[in-house]
């Protein structure tokens, strides 16, 4: 799917992220409200009339008649559907100027370069893998995909840190907590950058995330879809914590 989105942005396009964890209902009502012209999946076809191609059979499935594709700004880089807490999901169009001003601004804030490598564990339906994915790329740096079905294993964390000398780790604050409690006392000094948002994150995890990453500048992230990713980005100073 990496190469699919960059594919995607080669040609100026935008992409919809649909997770196949999701109920088959909302994945209806989230392709059949986008209209898009084409859903690439791997192993899981979407039943619904829109044209789609299988990654792993590549078998290509035409769409049905009279289905309509929807247009959205030539600006667009994505589309991300809200989680729908305060009413029905609704799709939220990022340009490729934003992205652009958030990846030059998270790369130079984070001080990432080539030689830094990123965990991606986070679905492509939340918008922060584009930190995890866009981000690192841009620069040059690596990333390594974690499996689908054990990106919230512990123990698969941990392998993939140690295996693969990770730098650059992100987490929502429950992940980090299980990840705290379950594979105390263990420490990951590769760890250089460690971004940690998006619910609220008790300071007394940020002192065992200490523990464990005790090389890392941590930071405290937060914004709604719609300020593309990041609205705001605290370090964590150590005195602090």
């Amino acid at each position: 799917m990496v190469e699919a989105i960059i594919a995607i942005h080669m040609l100026g396009a935008a992409y919809l992220p649909l997770d196949p964890t999701y109920p088959a209902d909302r994945l209806h009502q989230i392709v059949m409200h986008a209209c898009p012209l084409l859903i690439i999946n791997a192993d899981r076809q979407i039943d619904c009339p829109v044209a789609q191609f299988d990654l792993t059979t590549k078998q290509f499935i035409p769409a049905g008649d009279g289905v309509k594709t929807a247009s959205c700004s030539e600006n667009t880089a994505y589309v991300i559907y809200t989680s729908g807490s305060t009413g029905k999901p609704k799709g939220v169009e990022i340009g490729h100027d934003s992205l652009c001003n958030y990846l030059d601004a998270a790369t130079q804030d984070l001080g990432l370069d080539r030689t830094n490598t990123a965990l991606q564990i986070t679905s492509l339906s939340f918008d922060i893998s584009v930190t995890e994915i866009l981000a690192p790329l841009s620069i040059g740096a690596s990333i390594v995909l974690s499996a689908p079905e054990k990106d919230f294993y512990p123990d698969e964390i941990q392998s993939l840190i140690i295996r693969h000398n990770i730098s650059f780790l992100q987490l929502v604050p429950s992940m980090l907590a299980i990840l705290v409690e379950q594979l105390r006392p263990q420490s990951f000094k590769s760890v250089k950058q460690l971004l940690c948002g998006g619910e609220a994150v008790p300071a007394a995890l940020l002192r065992d995330a200490r523990a464990m990453f005790p090389e890392a500048n941590i930071l405290n992230v937060y914004g709604p879809t719609e300020a593309t990713v990041w609205a705001s980005c605290m370090s964590i100073l150590r005195k602090n914590t």
